[in-house]
Order: C-alpha cells, then sequence, then structure tokens
C-alpha cells in the first residue's frame, strides 16, 4: 500500500563544503521488488557503421571508435526498470537519476521521444568529466529526443551538474556551486536560468527551452521579449509532483540541513551549506525516515517511518560517491536495500574482483 516509485533522493555538496576536498554525492535508489547487481564492463572498440539501440526507445544511434570503461549498478527485477540504473565509469564520471513525475506536453504539438534509459549508460560511456557528460546528453536530446522526464546527476570530483530532461527535446543543466549543498527529491527544481551564461560556466539549455511553454502559454514573461523571469521548474512542472511523498521528503531534507523552518525551501536547487560535509554525514541524511509517522499512526494504520522519509521502503540502493584524485581510489560506499538497518560497503572503481 505503501509503494511509489518516484521516491529516489540526491545530496550534492560542492568540493569547497566537503571534509575530502572533493564533490561528495549522495543518492538512494528507491524501485519495487528488486535487487542490484554489480557489473564492472571493460573499455569496447567500434567499427564504423557500427549501432546501438536500447528496448526502450526506437533510435539506432551510431557507436563512436572507442566506449569506456564502467562500473554499472543495474537494478533487476520484476518490478525494476533500466530507468533505475547506476553508473561510474573509468574517469570518475558518475550518474545516477530521480524520475520527475512528468512534463508537460502539448497533445498537439509532440516532442520526439526517440531515447529513454540508454541516455545514462552512453554518458558513462563518452565522457571522460562531468562536463563533458552534460554535453553528451544535450547532443542526444536534441538529436532524437527523450522519452521520459527526469533530473541526471552527471559528477565528477570537481564538478557537478543536475541535468533535467523533459518528454522531448529540452533540457536545462546548473551546476551545484562549489560551497552551495543540493537535495532533490521527485521534482524539477531548477529555477532561474542565467541566460547570458553563453559559455555555459553555470547553465546549458535546450534551443527551444523557452519558446516551447510560450508557445502554448505555460509562461508569459512580465515583459516581451525578456526572459530574465523565465523558472523552468514553473513553466514545465505537473501537479502529479506535489504529493506528499516529494513534499515531506524536501522539508525532512532542508529542515535537517538548515534548521530552519523548510517551507521556504521548497524546491530550492542550492544553499549555501552550512558546514562542511563528510561522506558519514551524507549516509547519515540518506538514513533519515519520516518523523511524523507516529501521529499519523493514528489514523492510519499503513503508516511506517519509512513511507514518506527519505530511507524509504523501496530502497534498493544508496550510494555515497567518495570521490579520489587518484580515479581508481574513488570510494561508492554502497547498501544492499534500505540504509538504516545495512552497512555501507566500499566498492573501488580500480578493484577487479569482489573481496570473499
Amino acid at each position: 500500500m505503501a509503494r511509489n516509485i518516484d521516491n529516489c533522493s540526491c545530496f550534492i555538496v560542492g568540493k569547497d563544503a566537503t571534509t575530502t576536498g572533493k564533490v561528495l554525492v549522495g543518492h538512494n535508489e528507491d524501485d519495487s521488488s528488486c535487487v542490484t547487481q554489480l557489473h564492472k564492463v571493460p573499455r569496447m572498440t567500434h567499427k564504423e557503421g557500427d549501432v546501438i539501440t536500447f528496448d526502450d526507445g526506437p533510435r539506432v544511434i551510431p557507436e563512436v571508435p572507442e566506449t569506456y570503461a564502467y562500473c554499472w549498478s543495474e537494478v533487476r527485477g520484476p518490478g525494476g526498470a533500466t530507468f533505475a540504473d547506476g553508473f561510474a565509469n573509468e574517469f570518475g564520471v558518475i550518474v545516477v537519476t530521480n524520475s520527475c513525475v512528468a512534463s508537460k506536453e502539448s497533445e498537439d504539438d509532440p516532442q520526439p521521444k526517440g531515447i529513454g534509459d540508454g541516455l545514462r549508460r552512453l554518458i558513462a560511456e563518452r565522457a571522460k568529466t562531468a562536463r563533458e557528460g552534460v554535453q553528451v546528453a544535450a547532443d542526444l536530446l536534441a538529436k532524437y529526443g527523450y522519452r521520459s522526464a527526469r533530473a541526471y546527476t552527471i559528477a565528477d570530483k570537481d564538478e557537478a551538474w543536475v541535468f533535467m530532461a523533459t518528454t522531448g527535446r529540452n533540457y536545462v543543466a546548473q551546476r551545484v556551486g562549489d560551497d552551495q549543498i543540493f537535495y532533490v527529491p521527485n521534482w524539477y527544481n531548477v529555477r532561474k536560468v542565467d541566460f547570458s551564461d553563453t559559455e555555459h560556466m553555470n547553465f546549458y539549455w535546450s534551443d527551444t527551452l523557452v519558446e516551447y511553454p510560450l508557445k502554448h502559454s505555460w509562461y508569459k514573461p512580465a515583459v516581451e521579449g525578456d526572459y530574465s523571469d523565465f523558472d523552468f521548474s514553473e513553466a514545465y512542472i505537473t501537479e502529479g509532483s506535489f504529493g506528499p511523498s516529494n513534499i515531506l521528503r524536501s522539508d525532512l531534507a532542508w529542515s535537517t540541513i538548515t534548521g530552519e523552518d523548510p517551507e521556504k525551501y521548497r524546491r530550492t536547487f542550492s544553499i549555501k551549506a552550512p558546514k562542511k560535509y563528510s561522506p558519514d554525514d551524507l549516509k547519515a541524511l540518506l538514513r533519515m525516515h519520516y518523523t511524523g509517522w507516529e501521529e499519523d499512526l493514528k489514523s492510519d494504520p499503513r503508516m511506517s517511518p519509512h513511507r514518506f522519509g527519505i530511507c524509504r521502503d523501496t530502497t534498493v540502493e544508496s550510494l555515497v560517491v567518495e570521490f579520489n584524485e587518484v580515479t581508481e581510489l574513488t570510494c561508492l560506499w554502497k547498501t544492499t536495500l534500505r540504509p538504516c538497518t545495512n552497512p555501507y560497503v566500499p566498492f573501488y572503481l580500480g578493484m577487479t574482483k569482489v573481496p570473499d
């Protein structure tokens, strides 16, 4: 009764706000009736004319001459989906995602939907840095279109980007500041976009990002032709994003981080970190439970501390990425199932087998 697959959570801390001096990423993957299985995939070479296809999209995509090696956390099971998989490649680029329920799409003006779950794998196979990963994703969406609505975390030791894809060809990506902490449940939380950032220091965006909602009256600028008040989240988010699962997890995260009333932080992208965060701090955040469950239990016998927590009844894997200057020593701290009852086990990117 408590199942809701749109339950993933992600924290990102910029490198100047961590005890390691590197970016930190923490992510809970939520799905149903699944287990995760870790694979190590080597580099592969491809001949001219080789192509790749994925089972959830119609596009035939040309291969690149060589794809990079990566660790692949595969979510397996009858209730699982490849949209839940995570990747960390040989250059220390990691990719994890959060569903964003659905984005607005006009029935009279449908968008192309040529690629889906394969996007994350292609980023891992083709990017040496997080910034390159954003460019890979942007190029693929521009050419093929996207079939879901999702927030991609694409990070390396120095930079972390949040790439928010809508159904179709539109997207926006924002860099998490070096002194910032970011949290997202399952909704769009990129707000204002700096369209003057043509050097892409902090933003990337699709060519029709503003044009599409303008055309369908989802956005109207206060001054015609001036898009400085454009709010990506407001333009593309749907009402289905505002259930208690998202709101209560957002409130739990921001109240813990700030010690303040969390309501004003709902759909906040990031804030200046109030302290320097360690990997153990992110583990503690990912283990948090819904605090109002005992009161709600009086009227709802199904209520559980996992129901609206960050640690969920549906959590199949929790991950904290501790980057290292030596890529092979970058550590993927992973749990099997809920992090509140399982230890974080270290998996190093340079390892060649799992110890007995």
